[in-house]
């Protein structure tokens, strides 16, 4: 009756021992109207994996999906729509699938195009152990997504992807024709470190380190190497 009901907005199947077969999936998918699935404590298996990966390309309005303790791999790629999915007690690995989790459900870092393309929205929840927060900043990046500016959400990924992680290289040439009017933009972004000063503090939070401050020298590479500096002073 699933598919017949246009009004219902919440279906859970949590511990019922049910697999997605082909007629739970058609109740699904006709249903546009769900917010909330819970189908946790399910074995779900791969074939259950494939189906909610597919489902999710589809960005339906769904809110929060739980899929506690149904031993699947990820299943978020492509979705920017989801606000809540809770994967604990599925003993995700850091070498064995949580870092790529954590990429696709929150963030991922390794390109300026893919960190605009990321889910902004997302909290995903993973089961505590492995030291995989250590390794992941799940906790970090799940922070960036509770808040409310967007623009804001990017700039945080952006400056943690440069200058904390360092999983994008930073390269001053790149930015060598910029206009005059977007480089103070440019150099108040390149003097921010995550969790240093005020920028960033109320979701990353660093220790201070001793030593000379990288921001100066990023200024400087960034000032050199800009084609309009010396029409400045002609």
């Amino acid at each position: 009756a699933v598919e017949k009901n246009k009004t219902l907005e919440e279906f859970s199947l949590a511990s019922t021992k049910i697999t997605l077969s082909t007629s739970i999936q058609r109740r699904l998918v006709l249903n546009d109207k769900l917010l909330h699935i819970d189908l946790s404590e399910n074995s779900l298996g791969a074939n259950g994996a494939k189906y909610i990966a597919k489902y999710l390309r589809k960005n339906p309005p769904l809110s929060i999906l739980s899929l506690r303790g149904c031993g699947l791999p990820n299943a978020l790629r492509n979705n920017i729509t989801l606000l809540s999915f809770h994967m604990s007690g599925n003993n995700i690995k850091v070498k064995s699938g949580r870092k790529d989790l954590i990429q696709i459900a929150l963030c991922d870092p390794t390109s300026l195009q893919s960190i605009a393309e990321s889910n902004h929205i997302c909290l995903v929840t993973l089961n505590s152990g492995n030291n995989g927060n250590f390794h992941t900043f799940e906790d970090k990046f799940r922070s960036i997504n509770a808040l409310e500016n967007e623009g804001q959400k990017i700039r945080y990924k952006v400056i943690a992807a440069l200058f904390t992680l360092k999983t994008i290289e930073f390269n001053p040439r790149e930015f060598q024709h910029i206009p005059l009017e977007l480089m103070p933009r440019l150099l108040g972004l390149v003097q921010q470190q995550m969790g240093y000063g005020k920028y960033g503090r109320e979701v990353w939070k660093a220790p201070m380190k001793k030593g000379s401050n990288p921001c100066l020298t990023r200024v400087y590479e960034v000032v050199q190497g800009w084609s309009m500096m010396p029409s400045l002073f002609a």
